[in-house]
């Protein structure tokens, strides 16, 4: 194990842009794959929330079912990044919006060659600004002719989210949602969404208002519901909820995404209890102690549907 000063220097480095190779190798690995392999993106941060690099494979372990497996698939860090911005321009986001614009802005300064992006964003009706693209300026572009108005339809920006991702070239595909408020136009549930998120292997990170999000801030039952439907499946895809206190805290949080996303390690194994059938199979990712860092939080999806690999 690396000593705690040589994986903050490891991180540096990586987080400057030498990960051009791993995400060559990972972009072999998307298409020489085989079908059978299941793929799992972790993100390591410390007891300050920041990620950790420079661990390697022995210090994973990965069960499939309760059931130890072995990692055939290893990478670490910088490799290229498919990320959907979904921008909430409802009435209620006016005040919001130009920290929201910067904050994307702010995410896009690091890219990387093969890196892609989208824009999509709602009100009551659901906008792709920019389709796939490597070219961070016109996201940039497409986002600072936002205006906000009109009412929410939030699950709807996130199924057309999930449709565009299935076009995206790189392994690492991330959904961000920048909001300020709940839904209130969506023809799709809060279940429908969940139901296809798990089936996409797709990491969402929700940047929503803390009142508007809190399950205490709503008096009934069925509100609680969905937003504690929603909260629970950003956790179950390996992404992270934030609740900035104000529209200059997006930058900061975005930022934050941005060097976890370049951080992740990515695994691969071949079930060695395979099944037939398309019930949803558990993960659990565990590391193995480690002397330099005692106390490690892990993210990464909880599990997938066999039959939708």
């Amino acid at each position: 194990m690396l000593p705690t000063w040589m994986l903050t220097c490891l991180s540096l480095l990586m987080m400057a842009g030498g990960g051009y190779g791993a995400a060559e190798d990972e972009r072999s690995a998307h298409f020489s794959a085989r079908r059978d392999m299941v793929l799992v993106r972790a993100t390591v941060t410390d007891m300050l929330g920041q990620p950790i690099v420079g661990l390697n494979r022995q210090d994973f372990r990965i069960f499939d079912n309760q059931i130890e497996q072995d990692i055939e698939h290893f990478t670490s860090g910088g490799a290229a990044i498919s990320v959907g911005f979904i921008l909430d321009t409802s009435g209620s986001m006016e005040l919001a919006l130009p920290g929201a614009r910067r904050a994307i802005g702010q995410f896009l300064q690091d890219s990387h060659p093969l890196d892609e992006y989208f824009l999509i964003a709602f009100n009551d009706r659901i906008r792709l600004l920019e389709d796939l693209t490597s070219l961070p300026q016109e996201i940039v572009s497409q986002a600072a002719v936002t205006s906000a108005s009109g009412q929410t339809a939030l699950f709807d920006a996130l199924y057309l989210g999930l449709e565009k991702m299935r076009q995206a070239n790189n392994l690492r595909k991330t959904l961000i949602v920048i909001t300020d408020t709940e839904d209130n136009f969506s023809r799709y549930t809060p279940g429908e969404i969940r139901e296809f998120l798990l089936e996409s292997d797709v990491q969402l990170y929700l940047l929503g208002e803390r009142r508007a999000l809190s399950l205490e801030a709503y008096d009934t039952p069925w509100k609680a519901l969905v937003k504690r439907l929603l909260l629970e499946t950003v956790q179950q895809s390996g992404g992270r909820s934030f609740f900035p206190r104000s529209p200059s805290q997006l930058e900061y949080f975005c930022s934050l995404i941005h060097q976890e996303l370049r951080s992740q390690y990515l695994l691969g194994y071949t079930p060695s209890n395979p099944s037939s059938d398309s019930k949803w199979r558990k993960i659990k990712l565990q590391l193995r102690p480690l002397e330099s860092f005692p106390r490690l939080s892990l993210r990464y999806k909880r599990g997938y549907f066999p039959s939708l690999r």
